[in-house]
């Protein structure tokens, strides 16, 4: 039928670029040697892994110790320096002290003088 030729002839066309459509199959194989060296790596990897386990909570303990030894050189550097601003403070309250007595002593002579 005429009607359906169209459709027909696209079906044939499809069909044939179908028919050349090429499949090669490829065995997934696995070589012999590539497979011992990923087992031996594996095994390597979890060799490693239990060392790590093993030394983890001694490294732990180090890195405290080496953390509380920063914490302690802080806390002297921070007592000195707490020291030195005591005594500038000292030093400076001295100051202000003898020239507010400086000054109620001028204040004083100033008053006789009048």
């Amino acid at each position: 039928a005429d009607i359906n030729f169209e459709e027909s002839l696209t079906t044939l066309k499809y069909a044939d670029r179908a028919k050349k459509i090429k499949n090669r199959a490829i065995i997934n194989e696995e070589d012999d040697k590539k497979l011992a060296e990923v087992r031996l790596m594996q095994e390597e990897i979890d060799s490693l892994n239990q060392q790590l386990q093993k030394l983890r909570p001694n490294q732990i303990a180090q890195d405290l110790e080496a953390e509380i030894e920063s914490v302690r050189a802080n806390v002297g550097r921070k007592d000195a320096e707490i020291a030195n601003l005591i005594e500038i403070r000292d030093w400076l309250l001295f100051g202000v002290n003898s020239f507010t007595g400086a000054m109620h002593e001028i204040s004083g002579l100033e008053k006789e003088r009048d």
